[in-house]
């Protein structure tokens, strides 16, 4: 009984071990590049202003390939939402870049187009990033009804 119960768990994992290689490909799906797969991101901060009541800021992040997708709660301004389009350009042996232009919409409590550069730069274990953004907030003009528009910089938490 015990050798049956050996021999058993030797098959099993004999068999366990084969199931994980991975198949062949067919010699045409060999030339076709493997689709990337989307990755994803989720970044808090906790803020805490002297003047106001402290609040969660969110960035939540989409990859896929060069395609990139953001939104953003609270960064720009509390009480704000935020949602990005961008296109990433890497490259680099020894140091490595990465640069994504962003355009978006900026809506709640402060609201307008915004555009930003996200880049970061690595050598060996150690990397740098910064994302600076700028906005055209599209303001009521009391005097004459009008929109008004004015730029400003968004605070670079990165």
């Amino acid at each position: 009984m015990r050798s049956a119960t050996l021999l058993l768990a030797l098959t099993l994992a004999a068999t366990g071990v084969g199931a994980q290689e991975p198949p062949q490909p067919a010699p045409d799906a060999a030339a076709q590049p493997a689709s990337a797969p989307w990755t994803f991101s989720a970044t808090g901060y906790w803020n805490m202003p002297r003047e106001s009541g402290d609040y969660l800021s969110g960035i939540f992040i989409a990859e896929k390939s060069q395609l990139h997708l953001e939104a953003r709660a609270n960064y720009e301004a509390k009480h704000s939402q935020s949602a990005f389009l961008g296109w990433s350009f890497s490259g680099g042996e020894t140091v490595q870049f990465k640069a994504t232009p962003i355009v978006g919409f900026l809506w709640g409590s402060t609201h307008g187009v915004i555009g930003g550069l996200e880049a970061s730069v690595a050598f060996k274990n150690s990397t740098t990033t910064s994302k600076p953004n700028t906005w055209i907030r599209m303001e009521q003009n009391q005097d004459t009804s009008m929109p008004g528009v004015n730029l400003a910089t968004a605070p670079s938490n990165g």
